[in-house]
C-alpha cells in the first residue's frame, strides 16, 4: 500500500513535471520563430559606395551612382585608347563585378561581342587596368552587415567612342 502510495505521488510528478518541461520547449518555440525573420538573400539592402557616392541616401540613386561611376571611369579609360573597330556596328563588353567584404573590387568574368572579339585582348587589359585603380569601396550591406556582392556591367562600344 505504501509503494503504491509513492509510486502515484511520483507518477504524477512525472507528468506534472513533463507537462511543465513541453510548455517550455513550446514558449522557447514560439520566442524563436517570432524572433527570426526570413532573410531575402537575392537582395541588398545598401549597396557598395564608390567615395563620390557616399552621400547619397536612396538606395535606388546608390545604385545608378555606382554604376555610372564604375562605367564612367571605364569608358574614361577606353576614350584614351585607339581601338580600330572592323564594322559600323557597336560592340557590348560585359564586365562581371565582384565586391568582397573588405570593399576589393574583382573583375570575375569579361565577355564581349562578335564584332570587337578582335580587340579582345587589348580591351581585356583596359578594363582590368581601369578596375584595378579604383579606390577602396565600401561594401554591400545586408541586415547591418557587410556582405559580398556581384555585379553585371555592360559597356557599349562603337565607332564614335
Amino acid at each position: 500500500m505504501y509503494l503504491q502510495r509513492i509510486f502515484i505521488v511520483f507518477f504524477f510528478l512525472g507528468l506534472t513535471s513533463c507537462d511543465t518541461f513541453f510548455s517550455k520547449k513550446e514558449r522557447k518555440k514560439e520566442q524563436i520563430n517570432t524572433t527570426l525573420k526570413p532573410i531575402d538573400f537575392k537582395t541588398i539592402d545598401a549597396y557598395p559606395l564608390l567615395p563620390e557616392c557616399n552621400e547619397i541616401s536612396s538606395r535606388i540613386e546608390q545604385k545608378k551612382c555606382f554604376y555610372d561611376m564604375l562605367s564612367g571611369r571605364i569608358q574614361e579609360a577606353l576614350s584614351k585608347k585607339t581601338i580600330l573597330l572592323d564594322t559600323k556596328n557597336e560592340g557590348v563588353i560585359i564586365v562581371k563585378l565582384q565586391v568582397n567584404l573588405e570593399g576589393k573590387i574583382k573583375i570575375l568574368t569579361i565577355t564581349m561581342s562578335e564584332q570587337i572579339k578582335e580587340n579582345r585582348y587589348k580591351l581585356d587589359s583596359i578594363i582590368r587596368t581601369s578596375i584595378v585603380n579604383i579606390p577602396s569601396i565600401i561594401p554591400a550591406i545586408k541586415a547591418g552587415i557587410p556582405v559580398k556582392s556581384e555585379f553585371t556591367l555592360p559597356i557599349v562600344i562603337n565607332k564614335e567612342n
